[in-house]
Parts: C-alpha cells; sequence; structure tokens
C-alpha cells in the first residue's frame, strides 16, 4: 500500500472526492506529516449511512454477509454488482436506527472501514486516504495511531488498507462474473410487495439468481463460473433471501414507532406468499 503518491501533483496536498447525493469531503493523502500526531477511532455511529439502500459488497465479503443480511445485485449501465439490501425504499437504511446504532450483526467494510478510503493518483495508483470530515480524527491522546513510526503506518491501518485493496480487487473479479452469470441468463427480477391498507407497493430494482436455471446449466459455462468463484456468490445470495423477513420486521417497528395513532392495530407478521420471493408486509 502507497502511503504517499508518486506524482508530485498530489504530494502533500487535500483534494476532494464526492459521491452521488453526497456533500463534497476533504479527503486527504495519508502522511506521516499530516497525521503523524493524529488519531482516529472506529465508527461507532453509522448515521451517515442512514439513506442508503443498498451499498456495493467485495466478493470476500459475502460469505459472512450472508450469514445475516439478505443479498441481491444491482444493475447500472457498467453491469450487475452484488448489494445488501438496506431498505425497501430510496432514501431509508433500516439498519441503522434513529440514534445512528447499527443494528445487523455484519458491518459491510465500506462502512466499518471509515474514516479510510482509497483513491487514485494520475499514475492509477491506489493510495490511501482519508475522510478529514468524519468526526472520526482527533489530535488527542484517544484513538488509534495512524503510524507506528514514520517510516510505518500502524498495524491497524495497514489491516484496514489490506482491506480496501482486496475490496479494489474484487471489484474486477466481480464485474467479470456478473457479465459471465448474465450472459448465461442467471439474473432475474426480485420483486418484493409492501402492502399499505388497500394499496400495494412493488419495490424493485433489485435482482437475484435463477435457481432453476443455475441447476440446468451445461458442464462448460457451469465449471467457468466456478473457476471464477461464482457458485458460492449464487449460492451465497439464494440463502441470504431468508433475512428479507428480518428486515421486513425493522420496518414493521420502525413504521409504528413512528405513528402518532397509540391506538392503531399491530401489523400482522411477515409473510413469503410463494416460491418467486413476492413478499407482503401486511397494513404496513
Amino acid at each position: 500500500m502507497k502511503v504517499w503518491p508518486d506524482d508530485a501533483l498530489l504530494h502533500d496536498r487535500p483534494f476532494c472526492i464526492a459521491s452521488s447525493g453526497e456533500s463534497m469531503s476533504k479527503i486527504t493523502v495519508v502522511s506521516y506529516q499530516e497525521h503523524g500526531n493524529k488519531r482516529w477511532y472506529k465508527p461507532e455511529n453509522f448515521g451517515f449511512a442512514a439513506k442508503d439502500r443498498f451499498l456495493v459488497l467485495g466478493l470476500s465479503e459475502i460469505p459472512k454477509a450472508m450469514l445475516s443480511l439478505p443479498l441481491a445485485f444491482a444493475k447500472n449501465d457498467a453491469g450487475y454488482f452484488p448489494v445488501v439490501v438496506q431498505g425497501f425504499i430510496t432514501g431509508k437504511n433500516l439498519l441503522v436506527n434513529a440514534d445512528g446504532k447499527w443494528l445487523a450483526d455484519y458491518v459491510p467494510l465500506l462502512y466499518r472501514s471509515r474514516p479510510f478510503k482509497l483513491a487514485k493518483n494520475p499514475s492509477s495508483q491506489f493510495i490511501l486516504c482519508v475522510d478529514e470530515d468524519s468526526g472520526l480524527i482527533s489530535e488527542t491522546a484517544a484513538g488509534y495511531p495512524f503510524f507506528a513510526d514514520e517510516k510505518a503506518l500502524a498495524d491497524e491501518v495497514n489491516a484496514i488498507a489490506a482491506q480496501l485493496m482486496q475490496f479494489e480487487s474484487d471489484r474486477e473479479r466481480s464485474a467479470q462474473l456478473c457479465k459471465l452469470l448474465d450472459a448465461n441468463g442467471l439474473f432475474e427480477p426480485w420483486v418484493l410487495q409492501l402492502q399499505q391498507e388497500k394499496e400495494t407497493l412493488n419495490v424493485e430494482g433489485m435482482y437475484r439468481i435463477n435457481e432453476k436455471k443455475l441447476n440446468e446449466l451445461a458442464a462448460e459455462p457451469l465449471l467457468e463460473i466456478r473457476r471464477l468463484g461464482g457458485l458460492v456468490i449464487c449460492y451465497a445470495q439464494l440463502f441470504s433471501m431468508q433475512h428479507v423477513q428480518q428486515l421486513g420486521s425493522v420496518a414493521q417497528r420502525s413504521h409504528w414507532a413512528n405513528t402518532a395513532d397509540v391506538g392503531a392495530p399491530k401489523v400482522a407478521g411477515l409473510n413469503i406468499v410463494d416460491d418467486n420471493g413476492i413478499v407482503s408486509f401486511a397494513n404496513l
């Protein structure tokens, strides 16, 4: 992991990065000169993620994430990619409560690695950066040090840097795998239904693996998918769909916690309607 970029244009200079929908943050290159006497904290409040309906996952973290989170695939102009499903409507993350507490057992890498990020310098090399506006950096004696000495990152920082590099490596393999899955017709829409009194709302924008087509796949493409580690990913996504029930329960509790009418009737239990993954949240 390079702490200093090779290109002098970025040497010692802060620069800014902003993702879609976010305000501009001050992202600076990690350096001993800038951060040698500073400390950082691991995130305990996840309010920054409160509006994230989806979050992209690295392939390496999927086996752990599937144990407690519903996984799906999303799609943009570049193709399909694996995500954690965190809510049913845009702008609402059901896994973050009003106090900023994370409600699931597994915390995705892109959340728990804050305040660190990777960026590319003009030579397309990854460099380790930190979000100065994250509220997780301090000049007091508390927290974790950035550096063990002026030439070496502290062990905690090195570990996060290695995980972020693995995530970036996963992106390429993920894109290759998803193209292969798509070429073999293995993606299908995963539609959920939210019932609000007499109105039914279709929750779209998610895709899942078509298990029937996967089981019927010819030997050659099946071996190619397995070579890329894709079989684990396919079945992880399918097995993880059970966790959407827990997400629905959180939605129910959140709904009634914000309902002024204390005499409102209780919400009926979440029910999987059929094998197509259509889920009904009665009276929500």
